[in-house]
């Protein structure tokens, strides 16, 4: 006696995803054992599907699956399955591709225990015309081609050529981990370049995910390794460590002028090392340590020449002082020894409490 059957499905249309699938469906009556093997086409996505079921187990497996358009998929499977907001966020959004192919995307679930394995879920595939963004502002990463690899929860992004503002990011690393968990989830981010562009949008980006420094870059060279592991979770962890090597660059910083810089980055602590700056009114070099919370740094600064007015209001030279920075909410600049404090808020407004401190630096006032 045949104790299996099997069923042709020439056309069966999905319609909240516009697809149509054909294939076969086997079913062993005594053991019931259910096996579906198909093909699903449409506009948006295709794919072949291999589909077991037994004793409230079903395993799966998509092949050769081609996407169109990941954000309205995505926004058709979200009214039907709620998936973690910062799966939804990134792979939508803010990491999204022109198309996408996978070669494979496979998983297990087990009804009785309520159990979907994801960390045996497993995918590898690739994405053409990638861009990425920190927020919606920011000017977007470009990745001509990035090959998808997901094992145990850590969805990793490799590619060869990676650009941001012309600045060239190839050696750089990105994956998500804990993709599932949505108390867990986050982004690993290595930003190695010779030529960084740290401008004013990707700096305001990186605040959101509390990542502050105290300048952004308006022009010239930073080279970078950083490395940041922000977790998406409101009371998750965010790390970031790392160097950045500054030659003739310009920041927003009072509009300094970096002739050379040495930037040592571990968490909230941030050391500079080896500096020379130039600006309208001030030539120095200088050492400094940050507190990237608090938002104010120390300099340990030996000035050649510190003047206003062409030198005529204040011309010192040859002076070694320390120089505090608080950047909480305005710009100041302080020098305790000299009771002279410099802010920034609306262009320069120096104010010097003890005035003879700087007479003999003032050929006004001599």
């Amino acid at each position: 006696q045949n104790k299996e059957l099997i069923a042709d499905i020439k056309k069966l249309l999905l319609k909240d995803y516009d697809l149509s699938i054909d294939g076969n469906l086997s079913i062993n009556t005594k053991s019931e054992f259910y096996y579906f093997q198909g093909r699903a086409s449409g506009e948006l996505l295709d794919f072949n599907a291999s589909i077991s079921y037994k004793d409230k187990n079903l395993a799966y497996k998509i092949e050769d699956l081609n996407i169109r358009n990941i954000t309205e998929i995505f926004k058709r499977v979200n009214k039907r399955i709620e998936l973690p907001q910062s799966l939804n966020l990134w792979v939508a959004y803010r990491a999204k591709g022109e198309f996408y192919h996978l070669d494979y995307l496979q998983g297990f679930i087990d009804f009785t225990k309520d159990n979907y394995y994801l960390d045996n879920i497993s995918a590898s595939g690739y994405v053409n015309n990638v861009k990425v963004r920190l927020d919606d502002k920011m000017n977007a990463i470009e990745i001509p081609k990035l090959d998808l690899n997901l094992n145990k929860q850590k969805l990793d992004f490799v590619f060869n050529k990676a650009f941001y503002n012309g600045a060239d990011l190839s050696s750089s690393k990105v994956y998500l981990y804990d993709l599932f968990d949505e108390k867990k989830v986050g982004i690993y981010l290595r930003i190695k370049s010779d030529n960084l562009k740290f401008d004013e949008k990707l700096a305001k980006a990186l605040e959101d995910y509390h990542f502050s420094l105290p300048f952004y870059q308006k022009s010239g060279k930073i080279k970078s390794d950083l490395e940041l592991k922000i977790d998406f979770h409101d009371k998750g962890e965010i790390s970031y460590s790392g160097i950045l090597a500054l030659e003739n660059a310009s920041i927003s910083l009072a509009d300094f002028n970096i002739t050379k810089a040495f930037v040592k980055l571990n968490q909230n602590d941030l050391n500079i090392e080896n500096a020379s700056v130039k600006n309208g009114f001030l030539e120095a070099d200088f050492n400094a340590k940050f507190d990237l919370q608090k938002q104010q740094g120390n300099f340990n600064t030996q000035i050649s020449r510190l003047y206003f007015d062409n030198g005529e209001l204040l011309d010192l030279k040859n002076q070694n002082v320390e120089v505090k920075l608080d950047y909480s909410q305005n710009v100041n600049i302080s020098i305790p020894q000299w009771n002279l404090i410099l802010n920034f808020k609306d262009g320069l407004e120096a104010n010097l409490n003890n005035p003879k401190i700087l007479f003999s630096f003032s050929p006004l006032l001599k």
